[in-house]
């Protein structure tokens, strides 16, 4: 699905005239860059949010800015966890 903005990149910058084609591919990576930026912040919280436990099954602040998407060791090694996986794939949709 994340592959559709290529081709709606496609369909607009065939609907216009040449010297705005820039202007129409510039403004689809900025709606992809900034659609990502707030899914990552706050969507899949929204979507997906664990609940800590204490009767909020919907949207706690466990996951904004993707926090928890990394596990560290004792040794201090960083790991991702399943979340940063799961994330990945939602955001392609």
């Amino acid at each position: 699905v994340m592959f559709m903005q290529a081709g709606f990149a496609m369909v607009e910058s065939g609907c216009c005239r040449a010297k705005n084609v820039q202007n129409i591919l510039m403004k689809n990576l900025v709606d992809v860059c900034i659609g990502t930026m707030c899914w990552w912040a706050w969507g899949w919280t929204l979507a997906y949010g664990i609940a800590d436990g204490d009767n909020h099954a919907f949207a706690n602040s466990n996951q904004f800015f993707g926090m928890g998407f990394t596990e560290v060791n004792s040794d201090g090694i960083f790991t991702p966890s399943p979340y940063m996986r799961d994330w990945f794939f939602q955001w392609a949709f």
